[in-house]
C-alpha cells in the first residue's frame, strides 16, 4: 500500500508541478521582458505574500480538521477551474498575469502543508527521509521539465496555450490523487473532547518549544532568500548577464539537476551526521554560493553554480521536512507549519519590498550581496541556537 500511495503522489505532483512551473516561470518573464514591469512584479509578489499571511492560519486549521486527501483533490480541481478560466481572459495583459500569479500562490499555500501532513499520516516514521527525498526529486524533475519547456514555449506560443496546458495537468493530478488509499486518523484527545482544532495551536507550540521553533524557523531562510533570488533572477539575466530566455530556462534546469541529486543522495549524509548537522553544512554551502552570484558576470559560471545552489536548498528542505515530521504531532502539524510559514511570508514580503525599492537604483549584484550578508547572520544564529535533538 505504501508503494502504491508513493507512486500516485509522485505522478500526481509531477504533472501538476510541470504545468504550474511553466506558468510561474512565464509570469515574471512576461512582466519584465515584454511589459517592462519590474517594479510591478515586485509589488505583485508582495501582494501574494500578504494574501498568504492572511490565509495560512486558516489553511492550517483546515488541514488538521478535514481529510487531507479531500483537500488535495479540492486543490487540484480548484486549480483546474481557476487556471482554465484565466486562460479565457485577454492573454499577456497585466490583469491576467496578476490574476494567474495570485491564484497560483493560493493553490501552493494549500498544497504544501496538505502534502506534508498527508505524508506524515500515511507513511511510517522510518520512511520519512526516503519519501521526502523522492518528493524532492519529483518536484525538481517537474521544475526542470518546466524550465526547459518554458524556455521553448515562451518564444513560440501565447500565455493562453500555457495556461490550458497547466489546467490539464491539474485535471490529470486530480485523477491520480483520487486513487490514493487513505483513512483519516483522529487523535484520542480530539475524540474525547470533540473540539475543533484551535487556530492558536501554532503559537502554543512556539511558547512551549522556543529552541525547536527557532531551529525550524531559521532553516526556512534559504526559502526566503530563494524568493528574493527568483525575483532578481530575470532582471539579473537580462541586465547584468545580457542573457535570453534560454539562459533563464537552462539555469532552472541546472538548478533542478542539483536538487534531484540532493533528493537521491542526501540520506547518505545521515549515515555519518545527524539531521541538524547536515542542515548546518548545507546552509553553509548555500550561503557561499549566494555570495558568488554577487560578484560573477559570466553566464557559464552563473549556470554552473546553480547546481550547488539547487543541491543545498533541496537538501535543507528534505532534512527540514523530515525533522518537522519527527518533532510535531500529526494532528497539529498543519497549524504549526502554517504559523511558521506565516512568519516566513512576513520576512519574504519585507525582503521583496526592499528589493523592489532598491533593484532599479543599486542593481541586482548589490542585492545578492545583501542576501549573502543576511544568510551569514542566520547561519551564525543557527549555530548559536545549537539544536541537536534530530
Amino acid at each position: 500500500m505504501h508503494t502504491r500511495n508513493l507512486v500516485l503522489l509522485l505522478l500526481g505532483n509531477i504533472l501538476s508541478h510541470i504545468g504550474t512551473g511553466i506558468t510561474m516561470l512565464a509570469i515574471p518573464w512576461l512582466l519584465i521582458k515584454k511589459l517592462q514591469a519590474t517594479t510591478t512584479y515586485g509589488y505583485l509578489s508582495i501582494a501574494a505574500m500578504a494574501l498568504s499571511i492572511l490565509l495560512l492560519p486558516y489553511i492550517g486549521v483546515i488541514v488538521d480538521r478535514f481529510s487531507r486527501k479531500t483537500i488535495l483533490l479540492g486543490v487540484a480541481l480548484g486549480g483546474f477551474f481557476t487556471t482554465f478560466l484565466c486562460a479565457m481572459l485577454p492573454p499577456e495583459s497585466l490583469y491576467t498575469l496578476a490574476c494567474v500569479y495570485l491564484l497560483g500562490n493560493i493553490v501552493y499555500n494549500f498544497q504544501f502543508p496538505t502534502l506534508m501532513a498527508l505524508i506524515q499520516e500515511i507513511f511510517p516514521v522510518e520512511m520519512y527521509e526516503r519519501v521526502n527525498g523522492w518528493m524532492e526529486v519529483q518536484s525538481q524533475f517537474a521544475m526542470m521539465s518546466a524550465g526547459g519547456a518554458a524556455g521553448i514555449l515562451l518564444d513560440i506560443v501565447s500565455l493562453r496555450v500555457i495556461l490550458i496546458i497547466d489546467a490539464l495537468t491539474y485535471l490529470c493530478a486530480f485523477a491520480l490523487f483520487a486513487f490514493l488509499r487513505y483513512q483519516k486518523k483522529q487523535p484520542q484527545t480530539q475524540k474525547k473532547n470533540k473540539q475543533s482544532p484551535s487556530l492558536w495551536e501554532g503559537v502554543t507550540f512556539i511558547r512551549k518549544f522556543p529552541q525547536t521553533f527557532l531551529f525550524l524557523f531559521l532553516t526556512t531562510f534559504t526559502f526566503i532568500s530563494i524568493i528574493a533570488f527568483n525575483y532578481l533572477l530575470p532582471t539579473h539575466i537580462i541586465r547584468v548577464l545580457d542573457g535570453s530566455a534560454q539562459v533563464f530556462g537552462w539555469s532552472e534546469i541546472v538548478w533542478a539537476s542539483g536538487s534531484i541529486t540532493a533528493g537521491l543522495t542526501i540520506s547518505r549524509f545521515l549515515l555519518k551526521m545527524s539531521i541538524s548537522h547536515t542542515i548546518y553544512l548545507c546552509f553553509f554551502v548555500f550561503t557561499v554560493v549566494m555570495g558568488t552570484h554577487a560578484f560573477n558576470h559570466n553566464i557559464y559560471l552563473f549556470v554552473g553554480i546553480m547546481f550547488f545552489l539547487g543541491w543545498a536548498n533541496a537538501s535543507i528542505r528534505v532534512m527540514r521536512n523530515t525533522a518537522m515530521m519527527r518533532i510535531v504531532d500529526n494532528h497539529t502539524i498543519g497549524r504549526v507549519n502554517a504559523t511558521i510559514f506565516a512568519l516566513v511570508n512576513v520576512m519574504k514580503m519585507t525582503v521583496v519590498f526592499i528589493m523592489t525599492l532598491c533593484v532599479d537604483y543599486v542593481g541586482t549584484s548589490y542585492c545578492f550581496f545583501v542576501l549573502f550578508l543576511v544568510l551569514l547572520g542566520v547561519l551564525y544564529a543557527l549555530l548559536r541556537n545549537n539544536y541537536t535533538d534530530v
